[in-house]
């Protein structure tokens, strides 16, 4: 059974926040030691905080690199200076690296307390520091023997302050610029130190790693370029042995200038050999023709009237006469007519048979046709023994040169093969000694050519610690604290209300419970729980 004597019901899905206010309230004024309690703890936590924890300084150094192109200064240093720019982001990220780091430990002389610490490795350094934590390693060491190869105390305490140092260092590139701060977080002033170390360490490692790279070229290129040197060397000497010993001057000019003599010469051998089959030939005719002529001539002769043509010519003269006088008398076609044409055509043959004048006289000498023709036969036997003489010269000659010029291709051959291995061993030579020499200059010039990346403005010492701030913290200690505490409070409320029903609920004894009623709030009615029997501690029925 039960009595509704509650408040009017809200709706299930309202937040009455007046009620919520007032209730925690409430539970912070019911448990106000517990609020300021847990208040104090917090601010006793962050003063201790202020205390134990390092302080933290923040020190900045701008560095400036060089635009990824930049034609000029390309240009410029491009030949002789080769080891100058990397990408910035590589940069960047090697100025941060472990050598540089621990070359700057080593040369500022910095010890654990002099970096900046992430909280759980100085948490981690406290806890090994405490007399908990040596009594605890010590123990430890007696039950389990430590590992022989293990690190020594001190290289472990170089490696965290290395590693937490590069905790404490950050890059933070500047928008729209080739420029970027190097930030350094410390716990003193040495911050500024640091950071100016890291640069100028950096950059130190960075001539010296590019004048390592060069000499090291150098270490490589040096005994290569002896070799190749040597080897061409070797080449030449046996290119000029070989040439020495065959009679070999200037690359075959000598032998060129002898092909070209044979050739000059074949030429000649060919217009002699013309010449003497002209000339025998020639001396031939003249023979046929002395055999034929006469050694003696008629130089002078006298002529007279022939007295027989003389006679036919009177006697035809005579035969027109009697023609004439016999055409009046007889006709054309009479034998007398035939008779006289025919004796008229006789005597013209006869006449034309005859000449007009005869030799009376003739005087009778050598020819000089023939002594003309014997001379010139003698000169053409001269001429034609000198022309074979002198072909027979050259065909001894020819066949010398001949023979000579037989082994050419052989000794050409050789040459260019020799020819070729000087050229390649003089490529390489010159490749290995040009590389060497750029390496040489490389190495010089490390050491004065401006770097792709530089310190545009080093670190000053902080005037303050940018961490932790007291002003800051312990008013946000306070209401933190007053935050945590009143929340506490709420909790202690609501659970001592449902422990001390589960309590009274589930005792015996003496104590009679018959039911459990619950207060009134404003988001939650009055409520009556009833028991069936208060030994048992039994709900029989709830209501409202």
């Amino acid at each position: 059974m039960s009595d509704n004597i509650s408040r009017p019901r809200r709706d299930a899905d309202s937040f009455d926040v007046r009620g919520s206010v007032r209730s925690i309230i409430d539970a912070a004024q019911l448990h106000r030691l517990l609020v300021l309690a847990i208040t104090a703890l917090t601010v006793l936590v962050v003063i201790v905080y202020l205390v134990v924890w390092p302080a933290t300084y923040q020190a900045n150094a701008t560095i400036m690199g060089e635009r990824d192109v930049d034609s000029s200064r390309d240009a410029f240093y491009t030949g002789w200076n080769v080891f100058r720019k990397d990408d910035h982001r590589t940069e960047l990220e090697l100025m941060t690296s472990g050598p540089v780091l621990a070359e700057v430990v080593r040369k500022l002389d910095l010890s654990y307390d002099d970096v900046y610490h992430p909280f759980s490795s100085h948490l981690s350094y406290l806890w090994e520091q405490s007399w908990v934590g040596r009594n605890y390693r010590a123990v430890k060491a007696m039950i389990w023997p430590p590992d022989p190869d293990a690190p020594r105390p001190e290289d472990l305490e170089f490696a965290r302050t290395v590693v937490d140092m590069h905790s404490g260092i950050r890059l933070d590139p500047v928008n729209e610029a080739i420029v970027g701060n190097l930030v350094v977080r410390g716990p003193n002033r040495r911050v500024a130190e640091i950071a100016n170390a890291i640069v100028d360490t950096y950059l130190e490692q960075r001539s010296l790693r590019y004048q390592k790279e060069a000499q090291q070229a150098l270490d490589v290129l040096n005994p290569e370029v002896e070799r190749a040197a040597a080897q061409l060397h070797e080449l030449e000497r046996q290119r000029v042995e070989f040439a020495n010993k065959n009679g070999l001057s200037f690359d075959l000019q000598r032998e060129n200038q002898e092909l070209k003599a044979l050739t000059e010469m074949d030429t000649m051998m060919a217009t002699a050999r013309v010449k003497v089959a002209a000339m025998e030939a020639g001396l031939a005719e003249l023979k046929r023709q002395l055999a034929v002529e006469p050694a003696t001539q008629k130089t002078a002769t006298v002529y007279e009237a022939d007295a027989i043509r003389e006679s036919l010519r009177v006697k035809r003269l005579d035969l027109q006469t009697t023609m004439l006088t016999m055409r009046n008398r007889y006709r054309e076609d009479s034998p007398e007519m035939a008779e006289l044409r025919n004796n008229l055509a006789q005597i013209d043959a006869m006449l034309a048979g005859t000449a007009e004048k005869v030799e009376k006289a003739n005087t009778v000498s050598l020819n000089t046709t023939q002594q003309n023709m014997a001379a010139t036969a003698n000169n053409m036997r001269a001429e034609l023994a000198s022309a074979k003489a002198s072909l027979v010269a050259m065909e001894t000659a020819a066949s010398r040169l001949r023979a000579r010029v037989a082994h050419v291709p052989a000794l050409q051959s050789k040459l260019r093969e020799f020819d070729r291995e000087l050229t390649l061993a003089t490529e390489k030579y010159n490749q290995l000694a040009i590389k060497r020499a750029q390496a040489t200059v490389s190495a010089v010039t490390t050491r004065a050519a401006i770097p792709s990346i530089r310190i545009v403005d080093y670190a000053t010492t902080p005037s303050e610690k940018s961490w932790p701030k007291p002003k800051l913290l312990l008013p946000a200690a306070v209401v933190v604290g007053l935050m945590l505490g009143i929340a506490a409070a709420q909790i202690k409320r609501f659970a001592a209300g449902r422990v001390r029903r589960g309590f009274w609920g589930r005792r015996g004894g003496d104590a009679l419970v018959y039911g459990v009623v619950t207060a009134a709030t404003d988001w939650q009615p009055l409520s009556v729980t009833a028991y069936e029997g208060a030994r048992t501690g039994t709900p029989a029925g709830r209501g409202n």
